[in-house]
């Protein structure tokens, strides 16, 4: 470490370090001149990677922009087969209520009848259809 430091050499003093400053500058000016320098074409290619890295972006927002609206195109299509089957289904449900109270109403019916006419066999007729219907019809001209 010492091998360098003759003799006759002595450390230099503040005063002459800051002389030397003074003559040569603090260097900073030096690189940042270099630096502009080496900086000025890697800026250039970072703008234009930067730029071709936001043109990619905005294609790929702009592709899933287009698959949410095609996805939301085939959620409204599938809800509006669904909201029609479900009305179907709604109507058909209704029907058979109809038809379920129907029967109860001509089975109540039907025994009502046997109350008044004894005579009538009730065992072979169809609640499903208007026969309860007629008799009742007969039974009330007949009243």
């Amino acid at each position: 470490m010492m091998e360098g430091f003759e003799s006759h050499q002595r450390p230099a003093a503040p005063e002459e370090m800051r002389e030397a400053d003074a003559s040569f500058g603090t260097g900073e000016e030096y690189c940042s001149d270099a630096e502009e320098i080496i900086a000025s074409p890697l800026t250039n290619e970072k703008r234009g990677v930067l730029h071709d890295e936001e043109e990619w972006a905005k294609d790929e927002l702009v592709e899933l922009m287009q698959r949410a609206v095609e996805e939301r195109d085939a959620c409204r299509e599938e809800l509006e087969v669904l909201r029609e089957h479900s009305a179907a289904l709604e109507d058909e449900k209704n029907q058979l209520i109809n038809r379920r109270s129907g029967r109860k109403l001509r089975l109540d019916l039907g025994r009502l009848l046997v109350s008044f006419i004894s005579t009538l066999h009730l065992e072979t007729a169809d609640y499903n259809s208007n026969v309860i219907d007629q008799i009742l019809i007969q039974f009330s001209l007949k009243l």
